[in-house]
């Protein structure tokens, strides 16, 4: 089953025939067209939404009974994995920072949404998408996945200079060219 989402005012709620923007057009069709705006996910469907509602704002999207502890979150990666442990480190200060975000300015602006996503169900999405693609944990440790690690190989392998800056890259020679374009051929 599919979900797609629309936002819409609430007088225009339960029309699905497209006849609203036909007189006068709207942001992606012209006048004459009628069009339903639609999406598969939220953050499409608030491309939509009335820009008096969204102009230059900033929305934290979800729900409060979903704000977690980092260790909270590791328990539940540690439910969803198996064979998982959780450690922590024996010299490690307690986080002070506040990981609570606050999520009523969203629902006041949409007091129809309801998201329906949580975190055990991302990590059970993120746990079978890694399993289907056969992410290895050497892979996930790696340059391709962590950014310092990233950047450092950058570093080593002169694509970035000691500024952070990109190194161009000197033309390839002229055998190397010709090889290129003999393979193409």
């Amino acid at each position: 089953m599919a979900i797609v989402w629309r936002l819409t005012a609430p007088e225009y709620a339960d029309r699905l025939d497209g006849k609203g923007n036909v007189e006068r057009g709207a942001r992606w069709n012209s006048p004459g067209r009628g069009v339903v705006y639609a999406s598969f996910n939220l953050s499409l469907a608030v491309l939509e939404a009335p820009r008096e509602l969204v102009h230059n704002q900033a929305f934290n999207v979800g729900r409060s009974d979903e704000n977690y502890r980092i260790r909270d979150l590791a328990e539940i990666v540690k439910e969803t994995v198996p064979g998982c442990r959780v450690e922590y480190a024996p010299d490690a200060s307690p986080d002070k920072r506040s990981y609570r975000v606050d999520f009523e300015k969203f629902a006041r602006t949409f007091p129809s949404f309801t998201p329906r996503w949580s975190a055990r169900q991302g990590a059970a999405d993120l746990y079978a998408a890694y399993q289907r693609v056969g992410l290895k944990l050497e892979e996930f440790e790696g340059p391709k996945y962590k950014r310092i690690d990233h950047i450092k190989h950058l570093l080593e392998i002169g694509r970035l200079d000691a500024s952070l800056r990109w190194v161009e890259r000197p033309a390839a020679p002229d055998s190397d060219l010709k090889m290129q374009q003999q393979a193409l051929k």
